[in-house]
């Protein structure tokens, strides 16, 4: 004969893990798994509590308020360009005696480019760029149509500021 189980004998029990019982989780009849995951035992003195995640959370929050509270503070104090408005204003008043534009133009000296000079370092950003193209062009050797009319668009941009923000009244010939 052969070493097979006689018919009416039950299958031979699955392999178990302990002592002939089931592993846990395991009702009998069909695979069982492999190996029941480890286990970590550890003792009281070596669980650690959790982590508190709320001293991240508060400095988080005073960054960002410090972040806020610095673009805040520069756009109140920025003064776009604005600190040598005053001393440009009397200088440009000074210049033109009070608004004689055409006066200035007439009676100008060498005193006069000095003056001039000193109102142009003291522009305000606004006006800054005009009277670096009015330099520009007095500095160069060509004049043409286009830089008349590269000066006079200046002259304009120069005259418009200083009535808006200085309070002047300087007439400009127009063309």
């Amino acid at each position: 004969m052969s070493d097979q189980w006689p018919p009416s004998s039950p299958s031979p029990d699955p392999p178990s893990s302990f002592g002939g019982q089931p592993s846990y989780g395991h009702f009998g009849g069909g695979p069982q798994p492999a190996a029941p995951y480890p286990q970590q035992q550890l003792l009281p003195q070596e669980v650690q509590p959790g982590r508190s995640r709320l001293p991240l959370v508060i400095g988080l929050v005073v960054v960002l308020a410090l972040i806020g509270g610095g673009v805040a503070a520069w756009f109140l104090l920025r003064d776009e360009g604005e600190d040598t408005r005053a001393e440009y204003c009397a200088g440009l008043k000074e210049l033109t005696n009070d608004g004689d534009l055409l006066g200035v133009v007439g009676a100008a000296d060498e005193s006069t480019l000095v003056q001039l000079e000193k109102v142009a370092d003291l522009a305000p950003s606004a006006v800054e760029a005009d009277w670096q193209r009015l330099r520009d062009l007095a500095a160069s050797e060509e004049f043409t149509a286009s830089s008349g009319f590269a000066a006079y668009a200046a002259f304009q941009s120069i005259v418009r500021d200083a009535e808006d923000k200085c309070g002047m009244d300087i007439p400009l010939p127009s063309f």
